[in-house]
């Protein structure tokens, strides 16, 4: 365990990392949840300076900005999961920064290579809840990686490792890309590829729990726009979303658009009397399937005598009257025209407007496999062309 009282990384064992990280190619850097607006450009850099592909959660304010996002890998979570590629991707040391990740697919593959030297950077505690960690460095991250850039000696000469990792997600991009663009339906995943083409620069995105920042981490692409990616990862689920996010509004010089799913907004739709109180300027995404998306996911979906009364909690209610209520603006967007035409008028004026996206459980469950297939599908035939050049 490394601990300076500055909370800077001691020069001695910051020399004795870069000495062994030189030797090791197969490394991985990983960036969880966070806050720390300088850690982008440092770790982007020591990305850069190691050769070690970047795995950037969306929270991590890593993924999208300004900063050099060469080594940034925005599309693990739709194929980290599959079994023959994580088996063939086996790191020698992962470099972790920060809270655990959103995707569970990217820690399962964690816990698969648990064999690795896992390095965890993170001054605010011990967030190992997996027990993978080898060692901790309770130090400032961007400081961590300035030092460690400093001290590493040389250019590493090999790169097949991190360039096998791009192609893999590039050609996982491609697919997402390709498919989405299909999409004529109102699939929920899409709402962030097409925010990441409306949002301006400086925008504050705030996803809520279950589904919302999971397509978040999954479909938000990596992007030079500098904008800041928040949730209440840590709360219960749908507790206080639409009141944090207002309330986050209220203190940021940038617009606000938060996504949320219909059981987590009626449970905090009293939030909503900010909005109107302080005259504040936020665009909300409602997507309404009338219920709890995230468990036509998992296993308990085939259950079907009990799923829908317990799991799935249809409701029944739609929200124009909530927008009334409130005097917010409002509108039914059930289709990607009207949607985009309806984020566009809500981020260029003033006020809070509500745009409410009708879904479908079931079809948004099948989508998401179905594109997770492709994404596999996919990578196995690229895999095979080039002669699964494993690492």
């Amino acid at each position: 365990i490394n601990v300076s009282a500055e909370k800077t990384p001691l020069p001695d064992d910051i020399q004795r990392l870069a000495s062994e990280l030189a030797s090791v190619e197969r490394g991985l850097i990983i960036c969880g949840p966070d806050t720390d607006s300088k850690l982008a450009a440092n770790v982007a850099a020591l990305a850069n300076r190691l050769g070690y592909p970047l795995l950037a959660d969306c929270l991590s304010q890593v993924r999208c900005g300004p900063h050099d996002c060469g080594m940034v890998i925005d599309s693990y979570d739709a194929f980290i999961g599959d079994k023959e590629v994580t088996a063939s991707l086996v790191p020698q040391v992962v470099l972790r920064f920060g809270a655990l990740p959103v995707s569970k697919p990217l820690t399962g593959y964690l816990e698969q290579h648990c064999s690795a030297r896992h390095i965890l950077i993170d001054n605010a505690g011990w967030r190992d809840p997996f027990q993978l960690t080898s060692e901790i460095w309770h130090v400032d991250g961007a400081s961590f990686c300035k030092d460690l850039i400093s001290a590493l000696k040389g250019e590493r000469a090999g790169r097949k490792w991190s360039e096998r990792w791009r192609n893999i997600a590039g050609t996982a991009r491609n697919i997402i890309s390709g498919k989405l663009a299909e999409m004529t339906g109102m699939f929920e995943g899409k709402i962030f590829t097409e925010l990441s083409q409306l949002l301006p620069e400086n925008s504050l995105l705030f996803a809520g729990n279950s589904m919302p920042v999971r397509d978040m981490d999954t479909f938000f692409p990596s992007t030079g726009s500098p904008i800041r990616f928040m949730a209440n990862r840590g709360a219960s689920g749908i507790d206080g979303v639409v009141s944090t996010a207002l309330g986050v509004s209220a203190v940021s010089p940038g617009r606000l658009a938060l996504v949320i799913g219909d059981i987590s907004f009626y449970h905090d739709m009293n939030g909503l009397l900010a909005a109107k109180a302080f005259g504040l300027n936020a665009t909300i995404i409602v997507i309404n399937n009338n219920g709890g998306g995230i468990f036509s996911l998992l296993p308990q979906a085939s259950y079907e005598d009990v799923f829908e009364p317990y799991f799935g909690t249809p409701h029944g209610l739609t929200f124009k009257a909530t927008a009334e209520l409130y005097g917010l603006d409002y509108c039914l967007a059930d289709n990607w025209t009207i949607f985009t035409e309806a984020v566009r008028k809500s981020l260029a004026t003033a006020g809070t407007t509500l745009i409410e996206v009708p879904g479908d459980r079931q079809l948004n469950a099948r989508l998401h496999k179905q594109i997770r297939e492709l994404v596999i599908k996919q990578i196995h035939q690229s895999e095979a062309g080039n002669g699964k050049n494993r690492s």
